[in-house]
């Protein structure tokens, strides 16, 4: 008999390849599954747990930045000085 993880994992997954949604699978914890995936203007990432699936969304343009100067100066903005 497959656990709830596996259950509520294979539920999504069988989702987003009926909807032909690309997806990554990745384990950041021990004990969920992480997948990712997108469509237009947004990312989605999602938490499969035993009891429970949690789900942050990202949106916006996502457009493309150019320049180091920029680069730099957001990673110093977010994350402070050395």
């Amino acid at each position: 008999m497959k656990d709830q993880l596996t259950s509520r994992l294979l539920r999504l997954l069988n989702l987003l390849n009926r909807k032909k949604l690309m997806f990554r699978l990745e384990q950041q914890s021990d004990d969920a599954v992480m997948v990712s995936f997108g469509f237009a203007g947004m990312r989605v990432e999602v938490e499969v747990f035993e009891d429970h699936i949690e789900f942050s969304t990202f949106a916006g343009d996502e457009s493309v930045e150019i320049g180091e100067e920029k680069l730099f100066k957001l990673i110093e903005e977010k994350w402070g000085s050395e």
